[in-house]
């Protein structure tokens, strides 16, 4: 993990926030967690206030925050679509062998 100064005093502390938090909330997309401000300054060692006061920072994880909110939604609708087909098949196999009986 990278250090980071609570207040970014120069342009180079600035960046170099930004891409600290590219960096993890690339890594919390693929492994699934959930992206809030807080987890993040608290993976990242920042205050939260922190986060919130760089504007292309909050931009950035309210983004991914949105982002997963929304994949979460999409992979609960395929599962209840999965679940309904699922339940279609079966209920035409049985059908199929009531006829063929």
């Amino acid at each position: 993990m990278i250090f980071l100064p609570d207040k970014q005093v120069t342009k180079k502390e600035r960046l170099q926030l930004i891409n600290s938090v590219d960096e993890l909330l690339s890594e919390m997309q693929v492994t699934g967690e959930t992206i809030d401000f807080q987890t993040v300054s608290e993976k990242l060692g920042v205050a939260r206030s922190t986060l919130y006061r760089n504007l292309i920072v909050r931009e950035k994880i309210a983004a991914a925050r949105e982002k997963s909110k929304l994949q979460t939604n999409i992979l609960s609708t395929l599962q209840k679509k999965m679940e309904e087909l699922e339940s279609r098949i079966y209920f035409l196999e049985q059908k199929i062998t009531e006829l063929k009986g």
